[in-house]
């Protein structure tokens, strides 16, 4: 039995169910109503997030056609993912089983092989997210395009087609996603959620704009935003140096031709000509420099200054800025209190901060199937990923009275409840936290200087 599917111009669900599409691309036809096969014929290979997701927001006729969840991994035996136990394929029979569903996008290729090897040919493979153009089935397919290309008399001219196309493909997948550190879409969605944390509390015109922790890859696209919105002037710093100084130069280049292109996407005034918009984009970047330079040579300093140096060490002048805001950077820090004394110190009387602050175990962001939010804190004598350093959510507000800021708002952004067997398996102080506090993975913290 096999869940309807969507035609590829359609989005969303249908009876709950997620568009599915076979390995070769071709979506599946959709069932009849009685057309039922044989119930539990189907297998689901991967028990990680990705399958957590798609069993919670699968309806009863689709769960009604898993037989088994299959997970290689030895940490998963015995465990559950939504009533279904992960099993081992050494240790079930998987005769009857006649598909196999792929619920990770990131692991497609690397299970798409396995269940080949498990299944062999005859297994109908089917993904739950739209495969025709993931990364892997992208990749894939250039590749078949090249080797096919050799064989033609004009092999240069469809080489560089192909790769045209491939270029294609992921720039429009690149440009949809949010998580694109050198894309324009990230920038302005951080930049976005800060103004509006901050709206009503602060004037942006003349405001002087610190960034803790920018990065490394696009360091200077939120600077840049905030003069857009009428900043003074801003500094940012990061411990550690540009990966690529003229990669992050184009990455610049593509937010000014984004913000040029459509100003609506900017948070504010929406009602600055695209005239004063360039005046102001000259004024803080040399335009031809992003194209034949590295970013530091073809910006500003006085606008867009940037720095490579601790928190804990910090040059920044004190007592001059309006703003600091710092991303997913205080978990990783080994002395929160003297870094929030360094936030104190640079803030001027009356300035805001702004901390987004994750609490995750940052190994899930490489390996979901292995990692979940809270698995850094079960071993405490294990290292922890990127050197998070596993405070929690309701440890911060004594912090910040430490630090004599006055909390204005400190709230959970994502919470992601624990199941019911994780919290035995947390070292004990953790064991003795709330499971509300538990829950919480990400926060936002806005605090003043009084």
């Amino acid at each position: 039995m096999r869940p309807p599917a969507r035609s590829r111009s359609s989005a969303g669900r249908q009876d709950g169910v997620k568009y599915m599409a076979s390995e070769s691309s071709a979506l599946t036809a959709p069932s009849e109503p009685g057309a039922a096969t044989v119930a539990e014929d189907v297998a689901i290979l991967g028990a990680g997030w990705s399958t957590r997701q798609f069993l919670q927001t699968a309806d009863c006729r689709t769960r009604a056609c898993i037989g088994v969840v299959l997970d290689d991994s030895p940490d998963r035996r015995g465990d559950q993912v939504c009533g279904y136990p992960v099993q081992a394929p050494a240790e079930c029979s998987l005769g009857h089983i006649r598909s196999v569903w792929i619920t990770s996008e990131m692991y497609a290729a690397e299970l798409t092989s396995r269940a080949r090897q498990l299944f062999g040919d005859s297994v109908r493979i089917e993904y739950t997210f739209d495969h025709a153009s993931s990364l892997p089935k992208l990749l894939g397919d250039a590749y078949l395009a090249v080797e096919t290309a050799w064989e033609q008399t004009c092999a240069e001219d469809a080489l560089w087609y192909s790769a045209d196309r491939l270029y294609s493909s992921l720039r429009t997948r690149l440009d949809s996603l949010s998580t694109w550190r050198y894309g324009p879409r990230r920038q302005l969605a951080e930049f976005a959620e800060m103004y509006a944390a901050l709206d009503g509390l602060i004037t942006w015109p003349g405001a002087r704009l610190a960034n803790i922790g920018c990065g490394r890859y696009h360091p200077l696209g939120v600077s840049l935003l905030a003069l857009l919105a009428g900043a003074e002037r801003t500094s940012a710093c990061d411990v550690e140096p540009l990966v690529d100084p003229r990669r992050a130069a184009q990455a610049m280049a593509d937010l000014v031709a984004e913000t040029l292109l459509d100003p609506r996407a900017l948070p504010g005034d929406r009602t600055a000509s695209r005239t004063a918009l360039l005046a102001r984009i000259e004024s803080a970047v040399n335009l031809e420099g992003l194209r034949s330079s590295d970013l530091l040579q073809a910006v500003n300093p006085t606008l867009l200054d940037y720095r490579v140096e601790s928190i804990y060490e910090s040059s920044l002048p004190k007592e001059d800025f309006d703003v600091v805001v710092s991303r997913d950077v205080f978990e990783h820090l080994s002395d929160v209190p003297q870094a929030l004394a360094a936030v104190y110190d640079r803030l001027s009387p009356g300035g805001l901060a702004v901390l987004f602050i994750d609490f995750s175990d940052h190994r899930r962001y490489q390996d979901a199937r292995t990692y979940a939010h809270w698995s850094h804190l079960e071993d405490l004598d294990q290292p922890t990923h990127l050197h998070t350093n596993r405070l929690r959510f309701s440890e911060y507000p004594q912090l910040f009275e430490r630090a004599r800021l006055e909390v204005v708002g400190f709230e959970p952004t994502q919470i992601e409840p624990l199941p019911a067997d994780a919290k035995m398996k947390l070292a004990l102080p953790y064991r003795r936290m709330s499971d509300d506090d538990l829950a919480v993975s990400r926060a936002r913290a806005i605090l003043r200087k009084g």
